[in-house]
């Protein structure tokens, strides 16, 4: 509850079947987050895709230690 009223959104609501990760607008209407591409479900986390799709879209998380981040 705290980190959502730092951040200015309101708490998902949960029924135990269905949830969303992140609200796209915050308390004021306004854009807080945008779901670009949606990938689906996955029974486990897709690990290599998703180190494949940090290194695309945020090179530089990985500049100064390429060889040991994220690697399992």
């Amino acid at each position: 509850m705290k980190l959502c009223k730092y951040l200015g959104v309101e708490p998902l609501e949960f029924d135990g079947v269905t949830d969303s990760v992140f609200q796209q607008y915050d308390d004021k209407g306004e854009v807080f987050m945008e779901y670009l591409k949606e990938y689906g479900t996955f029974h486990d986390i897709p690990h290599d895709m998703f180190v494949l799709l940090l290194k695309q879209n945020y090179p530089h998380f990985f500049e100064q230690y390429f060889d040991k981040a994220m690697t399992k």
